[in-house]
């Protein structure tokens, strides 16, 4: 039995990955401008979702467009309304995956209905009263462990 010569089989090789590993042609996402559903004017929601458009419009080449919506479940509920094409996004906090909950006969379902992509910001908060002088947290914790508010 004769033995193909090494070019032979390299090329048979080269011809073969060429098949296999042919790149699967691209989507053109996005055609069409992006809509992101937020909560009122003025909020941390509406900021990080303006600031987010100012940062992807440019890269994606299509214009984003905010649509603020009054705050509660509504942002959430028009995004799952909206057509699953991902040219709606929701940028909105917590009332969206809790406030479900408290009701009797939700009109959708987060965990089933939205999926999350990234965590833009995440915020905490602290209160204090005005009457209150404290320079540090230490003394801030003193001071409402010694006297809890009435």
């Amino acid at each position: 039995m004769k033995r193909l010569p090494n070019w032979i089989f390299t090329c048979a090789i080269a011809v073969w990955n060429t098949t296999l590993f042919v790149p699967a042609e691209a989507q053109d996402y996005p055609n069409k401008a992006i809509r992101i559903v937020t909560s009122g004017i003025g909020g941390t929601p509406d900021f990080m979702s303006r600031l987010l458009a100012g940062g992807m419009s440019p890269t994606l080449g299509q214009p984003i467009v905010i649509d603020n919506r009054s705050s509660g479940l509504i942002p959430g509920q028009v995004v799952v309304a909206a057509p699953p094409d991902g040219y709606t996004l929701l940028v909105y906090g917590g009332t969206t995956w809790v406030g479900p909950l408290f009701q009797k006969a939700p009109s959708y379902d987060p965990l089933r209905d939205l999926a999350p992509i990234s965590m833009i910001t995440f915020s905490s908060h602290g209160a204090r009263s005005p009457s209150v002088i404290a320079g540090q947290i230490r003394q801030a914790t003193d001071c409402t462990s010694e006297s809890p508010p009435r």
